[in-house]
């Protein structure tokens, strides 16, 4: 988290004083199941970066009379976008670009058996996990105003998922290829 961190105060930095005529927005978008916020910086009218940065914490609980299970999990990760412009009017944007993306899982859970004439059986455990990213993309902006914008954008891309199981230490690992980095989002220009 703290490499993320530091990266993006870098980037930010680095790019905020690169060309100070240049647009900056700050972004909200929701990705490929997740909210996010960064920001969207064109450092020329056809290129901008857009890094960002999701956060998120889900709490489960299910069972049955003999079974009873909590579950808390916590996802925070960030992004890194570069879009090009491949045709554009006043008002609306049609772009591509590439996307590279990490988030980091974590899952803390408790399990609890209840078996007839038996003492209650328990079992917690953490795991954690990863999910790293990498696609093409397709999009549209539409400049609502002139400090407000709305994008959609879909993609195709690789994703590798290192995920716990959440039950007795088992794991998970997917490599998959086919649609991701789908959203949508606006922007806030500030400039």
């Amino acid at each position: 988290m703290k490499k993320c961190l530091v990266l993006f105060l870098l980037i930010s930095v680095s790019v905020g004083y690169a060309q100070s005529n240049n647009k900056l927005g700050f972004n909200f978008g929701y990705h490929s199941g997740m909210g996010t916020i960064g920001f969207t910086y064109h450092v020329i009218e056809q290129f901008a970066l857009r890094p960002s940065f999701t956060f998120n914490i889900t709490k489960q609980e299910d069972g049955s009379e003999y079974y009873t299970r909590e579950l808390r999990s916590t996802n925070y990760g960030g992004s890194l976008s570069l879009l090009i412009t491949a045709t554009s009017t006043e008002e609306f944007r049609i772009y591509w670009g590439g996307s590279l993306a990490y988030t980091f899982l974590k899952e803390k859970w408790s399990d609890a058996y209840f078996y007839p004439n038996e003492q209650p059986l328990s079992e917690n455990g953490n795991d954690k996990g990863h999910v790293t990213t990498s696609g093409l993309l397709i999009g549209f902006q539409y400049d609502v105003s002139e400090k407000f914008s709305l994008f959609g954008e879909m993609g195709i891309g690789y994703s590798s998922t290192d995920y716990p199981a959440s039950w007795r230490g088992s794991k998970n690992i997917y490599n998959r290829f086919g649609l991701n980095n789908s959203g949508i989002g606006f922007i806030f220009y500030i400039n």
